[in-house]
């Protein structure tokens, strides 16, 4: 990023005139105006009290919950400032970052910055940094593609609480944005499961911001890294005595080798895209015949599923055709026998207001009307009725958007974007995920839902809708 761009969206987000700011840092009007036209720079010497002086300006014009919304065209990649000071400090190392890479391009020294390498320290420093140097190539790169290289499970308690804490901007230009995330499944299995549901989570909601890849493999390097191929490589470590390293390795030679090692470990690709996974189908009719067969032993429903659709329901094109057979049959398996059925209470609440449902590898069903959506919700009466009250239950609380279906020997998670639009499908060979998953609810408040509960909610939101009961 140009140092005068910086310097003009700031001085513009933060509401305040050039004159004020000028005023602020003890500048001329004309001085002020070779910087926002980028006629000139800060002197070198001066780097650190230019960047402190503004930032301070700036954090204190800008500072109130939410702020990092305001910032989000700037710094595409962000998380939430607890404090006026944590603004001002990440505010401080981004001016100082732009204003290095500006001196650097003028004096064209280490343009391509081919042998540079940056080493940062402390968590703070490290967070602001990674911000900060993702922001900006993806604002360098917007109309480009952009590959992401990560390692799922390797990543220390602070690095956990720090992604948990990043947002990425919705309305921002992140590009075409790949993700790959690999994952040793016996590493995942030995870490604490909290540790464990908040990746779990984090990756589900990530898939709202990139085309998310999966790798399973049974190698993995000795320390944290983010790769952004051809471009840097972000090493993340722990030393002995604890203080966390942020290591920026931007060698053209070096990212190239260790992306190359990085596929050689033969990782295998665990994400299908609704297209990918049909055409998958519909070249393998042997595996569609035993997925129809599958005994599911558990849902988990954190997002809208039509599990009581009917054919006349759904209006098919011809690429999704050949997959209705098979996800009518998935989920008259799972109503008519003791499948544990799980469901969130914001599901249902959002199966309300949206009055729509996702039906897997076909298209989201919308019911136009209300009527019509209760009468669709009445045809899990019959289905309720056969099943015990212990294998139905709601749970209350926040989850990731996300389905998830369990077998003995795998679990599918099940993750629409873009209003049911787009649709991506996880596959992990292995209990963990349901173990994960009930770990978790253990500690959440769940209910049991009989015939009479069920009843009683389809007349509560009759009632709510202005629809009497005869008239589904």
């Amino acid at each position: 990023m140009k140092f005068k761009q910086l310097l003009a969206e700031l001085i513009q987000v933060s509401r305040k005139t050039k004159t004020e700011f000028a005023v602020h840092m003890h500048m001329t009007p004309s001085g002020l105006s070779k910087l926002l036209n980028g006629g000139t720079l800060p002197i070198l010497k001066e780097k650190y009290l230019f960047s402190e002086r503004a930032a301070a300006f700036f954090a204190e014009a800008l500072f109130e919950s939410g702020c990092y919304l305001k910032l989000h065209h700037i710094f595409p990649v962000l998380y939430v400032f607890n404090s006026q000071h944590d603004l001002e400090q990440f505010l401080t190392r981004a001016i100082e970052y732009v204003l290095d890479e500006n001196y650097q391009a003028e004096i064209n020294e280490y343009l391509d910055y081919s042998e540079q390498g940056t080493s940062y320290i402390g968590d703070r420093t490290i967070l602001d940094m990674s911000c900060i140097l993702i922001s900006d190539f993806i604002q360098r790169d917007s109309n480009k593609k952009l590959e992401y290289y990560s390692f799922l499970t390797l990543i220390s308690p602070f690095y956990k609480d720090a992604l948990n804490n990043i947002r990425l901007s919705t309305q921002g230009n992140l590009g075409d944005w790949t993700g790959n995330f690999f994952i040793d499944l016996a590493e995942f299995e030995e870490t604490d499961y909290r540790h464990n549901f908040d990746l779990f989570a984090l990756l589900v909601k990530s898939e709202r911001y990139m085309d998310l890849k999966l790798w399973q493999t049974n190698q993995h390097p000795d320390q944290s890294f983010l790769l952004l191929k051809d471009r840097f490589l972000l090493v993340y470590s722990s030393p002995l005595n604890g203080t966390p390293v942020l290591s920026v390795i931007r060698n053209k030679q070096y990212l190239s080798v260790f992306h190359t090692t990085l596929m050689k470990s033969n990782p295998k690709r665990i994400s299908y895209s609704k297209n990918e996974a049909t055409e998958f189908l519909k070249s393998s009719p042997e595996i569609r015949t035993g997925i129809m067969n599958l005994k599911i032993d558990a849902v988990y429903n954190f997002v809208p599923i039509g599990y009581m659709v009917e054919e006349k329901d759904i209006k098919s094109d011809d690429q999704s055709a050949v997959n209705k057979e098979v996800i009518l049959k998935i989920f008259n398996t799972i109503l008519t026998t003791e499948t544990l059925f799980i469901v969130s209470l914001n599901t249902m609440k959002q199966v309300y207001s949206s009055k729509t449902v996702a039906v897997p590898l076909v298209e989201p069903v919308h019911f136009s009307k209300r009527n019509q959506l209760i009468a669709y919700m009445r045809r899990f009466d019959v289905y309720l009725s056969q099943k015990s009250s212990e294998k139905v239950k709601v749970v209350l609380g926040d989850f990731p958007p996300a389905a998830i279906f369990c077998t003995k020997e795998f679990s599918i998670v099940y993750i629409p974007t873009n209003n049911f639009q787009q649709e991506k499908y996880h596959f992990f060979r292995t209990e963990l995920i349901r173990d994960l998953l009930e770990k978790h609810l253990s500690n959440q408040s769940v209910y049991s839902v009989s015939d009479g509960i069920w009843a009683s909610y389809l007349r509560e939101i009759t009632a709510r809708s202005g629809i009497y009961p005869e008239e589904g």
